[in-house]
């Protein structure tokens, strides 16, 4: 009564060049590889990912070729664990479900058929199961391409953030040093047949300030640089090593096969040998009510 069921795994990494400051994603690489206690935590901010809500609505709402039709992957999805549900039980019924509740419903299926795992060298696994090998191929390739495209988008956005920020501070820090400058220049004029003990001291704090100013402008125009070249690369955060392959299958016990095979013969058995004796009875019956008859 059970199905075959197909394991797909895919190995990926999170690319320390590429990954944002901050990230969760950032936080894998700093963790994955140290004690067990980082290893948990790491491990627990990789299945967040991939037990997100939106993320796995997000993973079911595509559209995938069947048959030379485009039909939505959520109905392969409830479909296929609709094979998984023993005869007596009731099956999701696609044809009368909403689009919304068809997404909902194989979401829900996804967070319980996929798992993630952190290895000691940071290497990260995507693990996922369905009754049919090029569904469950699928659901893995299509859940690493969201989580690719979530942190590019992630990394992006953000990049975009700091040059908004870097630019408004270095207009700012650029409008205090010239007021700086000017105002040393003007102090420096007015006070210039003064002593030099009298104008001294002013002159170094005015003369501090503009190098403090100047050391700020330099530094925010190296993190403009950054930002800008953050977001003019295209380097995925997520690096992929494997590919999304058929890691293991799981088949219906042949020693539970046998046994229910030999209960059913039993069954059938009994089943057949009481519709002989019922019309056998039957038969002596009808024959000594005509011969009553006769008589």
């Amino acid at each position: 009564l059970t199905p075959i069921r197909y394991t797909a795994k895919s190995v990926f990494y999170p690319d320390r060049e590429a990954t944002m400051s901050g990230s969760p994603l950032e936080l894998l690489t700093a963790g994955a590889g140290a004690a067990s206690a980082n290893k948990a935590g790491a491990l627990g901010i990789l299945s967040k990912v991939f037990d997100s809500r939106s993320m796995t609505k997000l993973v079911v709402s595509h559209k995938v070729d069947k048959d030379g039709e485009k039909v939505f992957l959520a109905d392969l999805i409830i479909k296929d664990n609709n094979k998984s549900f023993k005869p007596w039980q009731s099956k999701d019924d696609v044809a009368n479900m909403s689009d919304a509740s068809r997404i909902e419903r194989a979401a829900a299926i996804i967070r319980g058929g996929c798992f993630a795992i952190v290895d000691e060298s940071g290497f990260m696994s995507l693990t996922t199961n369905a009754n049919n090998k090029e569904l469950a191929l699928l659901v893995n390739k299509i859940m690493i391409q969201e989580l690719i495209k979530f942190n590019f988008d992630k990394k992006t956005e953000k990049a975009a953030m700091d040059m908004r920020f870097i630019s408004h501070r270095l207009d700012s820090v650029s409008s205090i040093y010239q007021g700086v400058k000017y105002s040393s220049a003007n102090y420096a004029d007015a006070n210039k047949y003064m002593s030099k003990a009298i104008v001294k001291i002013p002159m170094e704090d005015l003369e501090e300030q503009r190098k403090i100013l100047q050391a700020r402008y330099t530094k925010l125009v190296e993190l403009q640089e950054q930002a800008f070249l953050r977001l003019q690369t295209d380097k995925p955060v997520i690096q992929l090593l494997d590919a999304p392959f058929i890691d293991s299958s799981t088949h219906a016990s042949t020693q539970g096969a046998a046994i229910i095979g030999a209960i059913m013969g039993l069954v059938l058995s009994i089943i057949y040998s009481l519709r002989r004796i019922i019309i056998r009875f039957v038969r002596t019956e009808i024959a000594k009510n005509k011969e009553e008859e006769k008589e």
